[in-house]
């Protein structure tokens, strides 16, 4: 309930012209470059009506078997859950009318919501989820795999902004 009313009230008194609405957990951490991400594939949202959502996590970019920070993917499932992006007409028109008083994630990985839309997600993803209460990692990666993992994007010497055109031209 508070995800419906948090995004009714920045789509219909703060942003009331906004294109499309990030969505941000408060549990995560974010890669340096997920705002630059996320501003290169925001013009997809509007151009190609297929894609219906923009991720910023991927739960199936697990090291050792991810690589290339350029490529992205669809998926048939919602792929929100830490930072995602919806087109602002969608969210008003199909997603607040019907938001669940339950389970918000699960209507939104359902095919009654996505309507035979995907959303893009990166091989390797822009987020990480973090404890609330503690801050640590919560994927229960074994050590030297989540070290791993946080050296690519969430150390001070990881990439700024990874130039995302190459994997834009791929989907």
């Amino acid at each position: 309930e508070h995800h419906r009313k948090a995004i009714s009230y920045a789509l219909n008194k703060k942003f009331p012209k906004a294109r499309s609405l990030l969505v941000v957990e408060e549990d995560m951490e974010a890669a340096p470059d997920m705002l630059w991400y996320f501003a290169q594939l925001e013009p997809l949202l509007h151009k190609d009506s297929s894609i219906w959502c923009i991720s910023a996590w991927n739960e199936n970019g697990m090291s050792p078997y991810v690589a290339d920070m350029t490529s992205l993917m669809r998926t048939d499932i919602f792929a929100g859950s830490l930072a995602w992006l919806l087109p602002a007409p969608l969210y008003r028109s199909e997603l607040l009318p019907n938001w669940p008083r339950k389970n918000w994630a699960k209507h939104l990985r359902s095919q009654a919501a996505a309507r035979g839309r995907q959303c893009v997600v990166p091989e390797i993803s822009r987020a990480r989820h973090v404890g609330r209460d503690t801050g640590q990692d919560v994927a229960g990666a074994p050590g030297r795999a989540a070290q791993r993992d946080a050296a690519i994007f969430f150390a001070a010497s990881g990439p700024s902004a990874v130039d995302l055109q190459e994997g834009i031209s791929d989907l």
